[in-house]
């Protein structure tokens, strides 16, 4: 499924795992690592959702095939490969949601709410078109709620508790129709975004009173998605993708309803404004995509700051993190890519380190694709520097079996390890033996000045040696240069030189 382009992307419920549908079938990727845990080539799929991290998957096809058909949902077992149950419509799916009870599936003018482990059709409802699939649903079996578009002229929404299958609330949200819309994991709120594009609001769910109003931008825009940050209760963070490429990121620790002077007295319009936060409350990680590409943006976790952290300190250390992956990623390009044939200079690339700067390049869209064909692992260290470079080196070592640098480092710790044996098969540094299977050169012992080291150079084949040359890059390499003088042999069998002693001759004196 090489370079297939992709028909669908969409994260389980707890944000561990993503899958992507292609023309050629389909794949599971672990969102901490990206690793690839699933594929299936079986056709193309514009649906694949996930239930959790479990075996279950419900896919619709693209109807390239008649056994695809996008009227058709399969509920497929990852495990044994087969489908557990088809269930079929008369027109086509334009969204599927699951939690750990229910099956939603949305048409464009009905959605069916079904009971995922009997498959028994327990509700139907019948909704304003709805031909882009809008829904928002939230996991949680406590707040199991499902949000569809009211209205196909304006923005409001009606928001059904699908445990007890009944309308729970209807909000009006916008002037202008929906565009997005985003439950939090525990169901309490849902943030909108309308056509327009300049407004996000976030409601509460529980009674439909909105808690907070953001402004995105003064010119229009598409929002591509909301999400919110996990949390049990009320969530802290909103983040907002758009087709300008940036990602907002709203911060809902402020008391709800709150309003800024500053703001207003700004804008020589005070109504399109009116019910707009403070922007220290709004703050932009810019250029985080290429702009018109349409892109989604999720958290998995919260780490914790200070008490005293601000939201822009919050996103500073983003933009940070942003910028050190793009200077990265930059200086890849310029260290790797040659300029001359457009083209890698390098058959391969090792990527190291002991936070996750690592993951998050070799996943990024500004490490050049060429190089990311050329990776070859990618690795955790504990310390950086030369320690962490040599450590890389070693868990890289099958990676790295034809590498003339790994060749080296084998040769001279086999040579280490007959000292450590004491095998009595090795010599440290003996100038008259020709049995040199070691040696390393210094600028003091270049072979055209140094006669001795010319002599093995050209003699040891009738000895049926095998000589080596080895440099002090490496740590081994090193080692053996300022420890054992550079030159070293290890011998075909134990040997004890002192048999081979002259007789001390002692004249008469008399």
């Amino acid at each position: 499924m090489a370079n297939q382009p992709i028909l669908c992307a969409s994260f389980n419920q707890d944000n561990s795992c993503f899958a992507i549908g292609t023309r050629g079938g389909f794949k599971i990727f672990d969102c901490n690592t990206g690793r690839l845990l699933y594929e299936r080539a079986a056709g193309a799929f514009i649906i694949v959702e996930m239930l959790f991290s479990s075996s279950l998957l419900a896919i619709v096809g693209a109807g390239e095939q008649p056994s695809l058909s996008p009227r058709r949902l399969c509920l497929f077992n990852t495990v044994t490969g087969v489908a557990l149950e088809e269930l079929n419509f008369l027109t086509s799916i334009l969204a599927v949601r699951m939690n750990k009870k229910r099956l939603i599936v949305i048409l464009q003018e009905k959605t069916f709410i079904y009971d995922i482990n009997s498959l028994k059709i327990l509700d139907t409802i019948d909704t304003v078109p709805n031909p882009k699939g809008l829904c928002a649903f939230s996991p949680s079996l406590d707040g199991s709620f499902l949000a569809l578009p009211a209205s196909t002229t304006k923005g409001s929404l009606l928001v059904y508790n699908v445990s007890d299958l009944r309308l729970h609330c209807e909000i009006d949200a916008h002037r202008s129709p929906l565009a997005v819309l985003s439950l939090s994991s525990g169901g309490t709120h849902i943030a909108t975004a309308s056509e327009q594009g300049t407004m996000v609001r976030v409601h509460l769910v529980s009674d439909a009173t909105k808690s907070y109003s953001f402004r995105r931008g003064s010119y229009p825009s598409n929002i591509f998605s909301l999400s919110f940050a996990p949390a049990e209760e009320r969530p802290d963070i909103l983040l907002a993708t758009s087709s300008s490429g940036s990602v907002h990121v709203f911060s809902l620790g402020s008391p709800p309803n709150q309003r800024s002077s500053g703001l207003l007295g700004s804008i020589k319009v005070p109504h399109t404004v009116s019910d707009a936060l403070d922007p220290a409350q709004h703050c932009i990680l810019h250029r985080a995509v290429p702009a018109g590409v349409r892109s989604t943006t999720l958290i998995r976790k919260i780490e914790k700051f200070d008490e005293t952290a601000t939201p822009e300190h919050v996103v500073l250390r983003m933009e940070k993190r942003h910028n050190y992956v793009r200077k990265a990623a930059e200086l890849a390009s310029q260290f790797y890519i040659n300029p001359a044939t457009n083209q890698p200079n390098v058959t391969g690339l090792i990527l190291a380190g002991s936070a996750d700067f690592k993951t998050e390049l070799s996943q990024s869209n500004m490490f050049d694709r060429r190089l990311k064909g050329k990776i070859l692992k990618v690795v955790d260290v504990s310390n950086g520097g030369e320690d962490g470079f040599n450590q890389a080196i070693k868990l890289s070592a099958e990676k790295l079996g034809n590498v003339k640098f790994m060749q080296e480092i084998h040769i001279i710790g086999k040579y280490f390890e007959e000292i450590s044996r004491d095998s009595g098969k090795y010599v440290l540094k003996n100038h008259s033996s020709g049995e040199t299977m070691v040696k390393i050169l210094s600028k003091e012992q270049d072979p055209e000045t140094n006669a001795e080291l010319e002599m093995l150079a050209i003699e040891y084949r009738k000895f049926g040696c095998s000589l080596e040359f080895v440099t002090n890059k490496s740590h081994e390499g090193c080692q053996f240069c300022r420890g054992f003088g550079g030159i070293g042999a290890i011998l075909r069998y134990k040997l004890d030189v002192r048999d081979f002693d002259e007789e001390e001759v002692h004249e008469d004196s008399e």
